[in-house]
């Protein structure tokens, strides 16, 4: 297929194909051909830059897998419609071209809910929904409407889920979004629930998951040092988590598996030196930390130390 750079060319070449299905349609003709036709269209507009049309593209690819029932092919040309519709947004707020209505912004999250709609009946329902919208409020986060990310990521809870995997997958998601819109209660609360859930599991397998507990006790030491909730008002299970890093405690090797005993003994720095509003060691402590965080747990320390000082 030729390129197409001019949108005069690429609508007449689009309503070429669109013409023919029309007569296929009435002829009671399969749409396999237009189908392939306009994703031939889509890609060339994607090379092109032409990013709005690829999607209005992949939209006609969407309907005509459609009327053929191959469910799988109409989510996946949604799902490429979209991410289209996402990258002209960005490209055109980049540009300083802001619409008020955000129409690309809402086509994309429109295009995600007919992806969504596309897994109907299927016996992989809940996890490809729980996927797309994981990649919706992903994507949300990177555009920078944290709004709309919190809300897709607190609808994630409603979907079943049937492993305890993809629950932690789906809690760890919330809390990033939590973070990033510093709504640091709400990344405490839901980082206590999932130490919570590995903490029902099958003593035999909760080893699995050890990865996922480092991360969330590192991160719920950091949000209690940055709340500073006072111990009265501190439920148990979340005074616990402290009191290990306190130094009246006497231990200096570290007394959970899955922290390791440098961890341990940085973390018992940072409680120490919060406890006695010494700032002059803070620099050296966030040096020590930063090879063995994440980069969300680095900013959750920066947050911390700009607190303190």
């Amino acid at each position: 297929m030729s390129s197409f750079n001019n949108p005069e060319d690429i609508i007449h070449h689009y309503k070429f194909i669109l013409n023919k299905t029309k007569k296929k349609l009435f002829r009671k003709l399969n749409t396999l051909e237009p189908s392939d036709q306009f994703a031939k269209l889509a890609n060339s507009c994607q090379k092109n830059d032409k990013h709005a049309y690829a999607a209005m593209c992949w939209q006609a690819v969407a309907k005509c897998e459609e009327s053929m029932g191959h469910n799988c092919e109409e989510a996946i040309a949604h799902q490429k419609a979209a991410r289209l519709f996402f990258s002209e947004f960005k490209k055109a707020e980049l540009s300083g071209f802001i619409s008020p209505y955000n129409e690309n912004l809402q086509a994309g999250l429109s295009e995600m809910c007919h992806a969504e709609d596309s897994w109907q009946g299927s016996t992989f329902e809940n996890i490809l929904k729980t996927s797309i919208r994981l990649e919706t409020a992903e994507t949300l986060v990177c555009l920078g409407n944290l709004d709309d990310a919190a809300f897709i990521g607190s609808s994630l809870i409603d979907v079943p889920h049937e492993s305890h995997t993809l629950k932690l997958t789906i809690l760890e998601q919330i809390t990033s979004i939590q973070i990033i819109s510093e709504d640091y209660e709400g990344a405490l609360l839901t980082f206590t629930e999932i130490s919570n859930i590995i903490s029902s599991i099958d003593n035999e397998t909760i080893g699995i998951y050890n990865d996922i507990l480092f991360r969330c006790e590192i991160s719920r030491v950091f949000l209690l040092l940055i709340l500073k909730p006072t111990r009265q008002k501190m439920p148990n299970d979340l005074a616990s988590v402290l009191e290990k890093y306190m130094w009246i405690n006497g231990n200096f090797d570290s007394p959970v598996p899955y922290i390791s005993d440098i961890m341990f003994r940085l973390l018992r720095s940072l409680v120490k030196a919060y406890q006695l509003g010494e700032t002059t060691c803070l620099d050296t402590i966030e040096s020590d930390f930063t090879p063995h965080l994440t980069s969300e747990q680095r900013h959750l320390l920066a947050v911390l130390i700009n607190t303190l000082i």
